[in-house]
Parts: structure tokens; sequence; C-alpha cells
């Protein structure tokens, strides 16, 4: 008796998209994870190619994987947003494919680039209640931005009205 066991190839990805990420200039963070299922019999050889207006700012690590037959694994993508980067949406396609070309799928994502404000934690204000003229008053917070926070200044309006920086 012969038995002949057709050779199946076939895997999937996901997600299909990652949507809209909005990322400062000067700087990085994670996008998510590219999930393949070799669903076949035999070892696939893939690889992850990027191509779009924002392909340079994306990493996908492995850049390629040898998958045994039926084994999952995942591709972590991550941006890098440059300082000097200009705000816009850009676009990006993650081609995921057997080395050979013979069958591809595509994960999409936007990258939108634009300047976000600071981020103020840990604000405290000591005392919470005081003696008019007679006490002094702390004022402290954390703060960060995408190029760093210099300086920070508090504008104080006293009861008749008048401001204080």
């Amino acid at each position: 008796m012969n038995l002949t066991i057709p050779q199946d190839s076939n895997w999937t990805r996901s997600p299909s998209t990652f949507g809209t990420i909005v990322a400062a200039p000067n700087s990085t963070g994670a996008v998510g994870n590219i999930t393949v299922n070799n669903t076949g019999n035999v070892r696939v050889s893939l690889q992850y190619l990027r191509s779009g207006a924002g392909a340079t700012m994306v990493s996908v690590v492995p850049a390629a994987v040898d998958l045994e037959k039926q084994t999952v694994t995942q591709a972590q993508v991550t941006y890098a947003i440059g300082a000097s980067t200009p705000p816009g949406l850009y676009n990006v396609t993650i081609t995921t494919r057997n080395v050979d070309g013979s069958r591809e799928n595509y994960t999409y994502l936007t990258l939108n680039v634009t300047d976000t404000p600071p981020q103020f934690t840990a604000l405290n204000i000591t005392p919470s209640e005081l003696e008019l003229f007679l006490e002094n008053v702390s004022i402290s917070a954390n703060l960060t931005d995408n190029f760093g926070v210099s300086a920070a200044w508090a504008n104080i309006t006293l009861p008749n009205g008048t401001n204080n920086t």
C-alpha cells in the first residue's frame, strides 16, 4: 500500500491592521505583535517586509523566521520617530510572505506623528490650607515631554485677583 500525503504549507497571520498610532517626534514605542500560525504539515520560511511612507520608522523583530509545522510565532512591531520628523500621517504596510514569494498577507498601520503636550504627574501642593501671609506654599510636580522639560512656571492668583508667576 502506498500512501501519499499532500504537502500543506498554509499559514495564517493576525492582525490585519493595527489602526492609527499617535506618536510624537523624538519618541519610540510598541505597536503590537504579528502572530503567524503554521497550520500546514511542512516547515515554512517567512519574512516581514515594510513599505509605505512610514516604513523607515517601523521595525519588525525578527525580520525572518523558519516556522515548524503546526506551530505559532510572533514578531514584535515597534516605532521610532526622529526628532526632525514633520507632523503628518505616515502609512505603513507590513508584508508577511514566504521567502519564495508564493504567498503573502498584509498588516496595515498609520503613524500619526504629532507633537504632544507635556505630561504632569505627581502634582503636590503643601500645605493645602494656610494662614495668609504667615506660611509658605510648596508646589512640586513631575513633568515629562518628548524633547525634555527645561523649566516650569506656576501662575498663582492672589485673593485680590492679581496673578504672580
